[in-house]
């Protein structure tokens, strides 16, 4: 009854399994392995009594048949205790299957046995090859940005402070011309920021209230005040939280003292543990109605157009994501905003 339970349980999977005994014959196979579309339309299948060598001659990797015969072979001589191939099936009319062939040799009472399992990973493959390709399109767009387009923007600068000197100049309209580009150079510093700065390359504990104090002193915080509450280590790439706390710290200081009438008022700014994760927080004027929702996306700012490039908060949308968390805006009541980032994992 017990290998029954086992056999039906391991029939529900959706992976395909075949056991080898010691001479390489196949002596078990899983519902999904006997449902694989074979003879012929799948290489490295094989049915029940059959030797699974021949089967692997039939597949073709990147580094040649060989390389595939040989992995299985030691497997079964003991000679390696695991294998894994990938394979291609070419078709006429649509981009290749992807199939991987992993093997474990196992040893037990009654002798030694490799398991095989066969899956195919088709969509994986292509989605893994789509993010590939769109991570280096925009390597490429952050380097033309970065290079091609801030040349003749300082470029543009100098000519606007030749002609700062020139008493015609008429200084209204130089300024709105130096305001324009100042602003494109920002946006084209956000941009290559959103770009490349927001993967995660490897994660290590992070004192996130220390990283914080290291940021706003790189910032202008225009006689805002940073307090930090201790909040414990977080498992992150430390360069993408901080990138993820410059964003934050930067919005809570442009927007929550920006009054056009009085001018800057007192600011606080809070960096502090929540359960889960940590909060960015601000007591200034808070966010203004319909906004809330979409605040997160490219482009939607709280602040005049001339003012800010609306880059920022999908920038700590991105590098949240690259780390698995979740950022929300928290209801704060008619004054300040509180960002708050949960889903983090803490060090053991």
């Amino acid at each position: 009854m017990r290998d029954a339970l086992v056999r039906k349980g391991v029939d529900r999977l959706d992976t395909a399994l075949a056991i080898l005994d010691a001479e390489g014959t196949v002596v078990y196979t899983s519902g999904p392995w006997e449902r694989l579309d074979v003879p012929g339309t799948v290489p490295g299948a094989a049915a029940v009594g059959e030797p699974y060598l021949p089967a692997c001659e039939e597949v073709v990797d990147d580094s040649g048949v060989e390389r595939v015969r040989e992995a299985f072979a030691a497997l079964l001589t003991g000679k390696r205790e695991s294998a894994e191939v990938g394979y291609s099936l070419p078709r006429a009319t649509a981009l290749p299957r992807r199939f991987r062939l992993r093997g474990r040799r196992v040893t037990d009472d009654e002798g030694a046995h490799v398991v095989v399992e066969h899956a195919e990973r088709t969509d994986e493959f292509w989605t893994e090859h789509e993010r590939d390709h769109y991570r280096d399109t925009l390597a490429d767009l952050a380097t033309v940005v970065s290079h091609d387009i801030r040349s003749p923007l300082t470029a543009a600068l100098s000519w606007a402070e030749l002609l700062g000197a020139d008493p015609e100049t008429d200084t209204d309209k130089l300024d709105r011309i130096v305001s324009g580009v100042e602003r494109t150079n920002a946006i084209a510093d956000t941009a290559v920021t959103l770009a490349r700065r927001t993967d995660v390359e490897a994660v290590e504990p992070v004192e996130v209230g220390r990283a914080a104090a290291r940021v706003w002193d790189r910032i202008d915080s225009d006689g805002a005040d940073l307090a930090v509450e201790a909040v414990e280590p977080v498992l992150a790439d430390e360069r993408t939280v901080e990138v993820l706390l410059e964003q934050l710290l930067r919005n809570a200081v442009q927007h929550g003292t920006r009054d056009e009438e009085t001018g800057p008022s007192e600011l606080t700014v809070s960096v502090g543990p929540v359960a889960g994760g940590f909060y960015v927080a601000d007591d200034g004027a808070g966010i203004e109605e319909g906004v809330r929702d979409n605040l997160l996306e490219v482009g939607v700012t709280t602040s005049p157009a001339e003012a800010n490039t609306g880059i920022g908060l999908a920038i700590v949308e991105r590098a949240v994501e690259a780390h698995g968390w979740t950022v929300e805006v928290a209801d704060t009541g008619p004054g300040g905003t509180r960002f708050e980032i949960t889903g983090v994992r803490r060090p053991p």
